[in-house]
């Protein structure tokens, strides 16, 4: 449809978007390493919040709170730079997420009408190429 619309150099677009798909994809498996790196960090603390929370009152009793506490703050010291890695790799995700699709089409608009000058950019062009790419 989209080679009816605009011609075949609209499918540039289509091009630029299977072209990242190595991207995406190394994206993914890298963010699912970190998080697979980060789980036993976060399990290790939240191990520790736990057995704080069961042995509260002893722990009140015997003062030995803040050395739980400084325990628990270290390991979630330890625990941050995975933290920080994985919404990293998260937010290149959500951009390629969010602006492939936008230069896909304008690239494929571009395209289109340096390809073929007689064929006018109107908004009949325009609005189903925007469609067919899911930026509406």
């Amino acid at each position: 449809m989209l080679v009816d619309l605009a011609g075949w150099a609209a499918l540039s677009g289509m091009a630029l978007l299977l072209c990242l798909v190595p991207a995406n994809l190394w994206l993914v498996g890298q963010l699912k390493a970190a998080r697979a790196a980060h789980l036993p960090r976060s399990d290790a603390r939240v191990a520790r919040c736990v057995e704080l929370v069961r042995s509260a009152r002893a722990l009140k009793f015997n003062g030995w709170d803040q050395a739980f506490e400084d325990g628990i703050l270290t390991l979630r010291k330890s625990e941050l730079p995975y933290i920080q890695t994985e919404l990293r790799l998260f937010s290149y995700l959500m951009t390629m997420t969010v602006a492939l699709p936008q230069l896909a089409t304008a690239l494929a608009l571009a395209a289109a009408v340096l390809a073929r000058p007689d064929l006018p950019l109107t908004a009949a062009l325009a609005f189903p190429a925007l469609s067919l790419f899911s930026v509406t």
